[in-house]
């Protein structure tokens, strides 16, 4: 990737970062610190956690397209006409699943919330479904423009979220009424987006066959794709579910400030990654495929060397200008300095993440899904006993410690794991990410 390559997707990131810091001031410009902030916030952690979970059978969508685009590339359109099928039908059955299984989610989730405010949140969950259904044809689609290398167009369906709840806020804060109204907006546009992902994807699968779900490739490219999303799922959906359920047990507020941190701290990790990771996956799966030990390895350095000097400078900006924007909220003097603080932590929790991205996708084109789940649950029992230990911490610090000092432990594994892996497809000598 040439330097004004590379410019132009930081651009594009800066986008996105531009339109979710925007989001998280009119946020707390409309709701503060409040109970009603607790339950917005709440829905949508909840909302995104499930949208990963309903990526389950379609996980592993990029990793097989390349192997079938190595031996034909009519076996490829195939395949892909196959799961886009097969994305469609998964993600509205997971969007039903979902609605069916709310007393549970909410047990999960928010059990220590008031009961009337479990009933606000299911009922924000019920607007915003659509989401669910749409994120497995998001996913394909997405993968699909990165395997062939229209990195800006897979960029641009990521921003559309964003972008429609910009406008809801907007509006909201406009005509002076709570954004929970327009909570059925967001998932009118989820379904937009769907449309558009067939728009985009119907050029490349009209005229050819669908391969057969009955064949023994797609059943394991069904199987491997639960398996490995399996994993990811331990990761996303028990931290969501520890983050939210001992959240709503805090004190009224505690949610919000917390969700308001992490919103600073991924625009952090997305002003340097952007669609940096979308592009080291897409040239790490074409490498294994094709046995090209330099060109995995230079993916690795190049994807490293593009973010974190980024990511690094990202925190230190967005940390000296988090105390102004402060002012926009009305508890300003109760959250200060635990909203600074609060991002600076999870900022090295996400810095951590960046860093073990790459060695998890080593393990995602082996299809170790044992590897995966194994690490990955570690995590969540790690990372749930470490927040009940009793620390001598305010309360919006004991998440964020405990959330570093799991993923410590997991980026060790995986860098063992992943380095073990990598030396037994391309041969003896481990992989030097600063040189080729």
């Amino acid at each position: 990737m040439n330097k004004r390559t590379a410019f132009f997707y930081n651009a594009l990131a800066l986008l996105s970062v531009g339109m979710g810091l925007l989001n998280s001031i009119l946020t707390i410009r409309l709701l503060g610190i409040t109970a009603d902030a607790d339950i917005w916030l709440l829905s949508i952690s909840m909302v995104t956690t499930l949208c990963v979970l309903s990526q389950l059978g379609v996980e592993q969508f990029l990793y097989f397209y390349e192997e079938q685009r190595a031996q034909s590339q009519t076996q490829a359109i195939q395949f892909t006409r196959a799961v886009v099928t097969w994305a469609v039908l998964t993600g509205a059955a997971f969007a039903l699943l979902a609605i069916v299984a709310l007393p549970l989610l909410k047990l999960i989730f928010a059990f220590g919330l008031p009961a009337a405010s479990q009933d606000r949140v299911a009922h924000l969950i019920i607007a915003m479904a659509p989401q669910m259904a749409a994120a497995p044809l998001l996913h394909v689609t997405r993968q699909h423009q990165n395997a062939v290398g229209r990195f800006t167009l897979s960029y641009l369906l990521m921003l559309w979220s964003p972008m429609v709840l910009l406008i809801i806020l907007l509006c909201a804060s406009l005509l002076n009424t709570s954004p929970e109204k327009f909570a059925w907006v967001v998932g009118a546009g989820a379904v937009i987006q769907s449309a558009a992902c067939c728009l985009i994807m119907w050029p490349t699968i009209r005229g050819e066959k669908q391969m057969p779900w009955s064949t023994p490739y797609f059943r394991r490219f069904i199987s491997t794709s639960i398996a490995m999303r399996s994993g990811h799922a331990l990761h996303n959906f028990f931290s969501g579910a520890i983050i939210n359920g001992t959240l709503s047990t805090f004190a009224v507020g505690n949610v919000a400030l917390f969700q308001y941190a992490t919103r600073f701290a991924v625009g952090a990790s997305a002003i340097a990654v952007g669609p940096h990771l979308n592009i080291f996956n897409a040239r790490m799966a074409k490498a294994w495929a094709n046995h090209k030990k330099t060109s995995a390895i230079e993916s690795a350095r190049t994807f490293l060397t593009h973010t974190i000097p980024i990511y690094v400078g990202a925190v230190i900006l967005i940390g000296l200008l988090l105390s102004k924007l402060i002012g926009l909220i009305a508890s300003a003097s109760m959250a200060s300095n635990s909203l600074t603080i609060t991002f600076l932590m999870l900022s090295v929790w996400y810095g951590v993440i960046q860093l073990e991205s790459v060695f998890v996708a080593i393990i995602m084109v082996t299809h170790k899904a044992t590897t995966l789940l194994l690490i990955n649950g570690l995590f969540a029992i790690m990372f749930y006993s470490i927040s009940h230990i009793p620390w001598a911490l305010p309360e919006y610090a004991i998440l964020p410690v405990a959330a570093i000092l799991a993923q410590l432990i997991s980026l060790m594994l995986f860098a063992l794991t992943a380095s073990h892996f990598f030396r037994q497809h391309f041969g003896v000598g481990r992989p030097q990410l600063g040189r080729t």
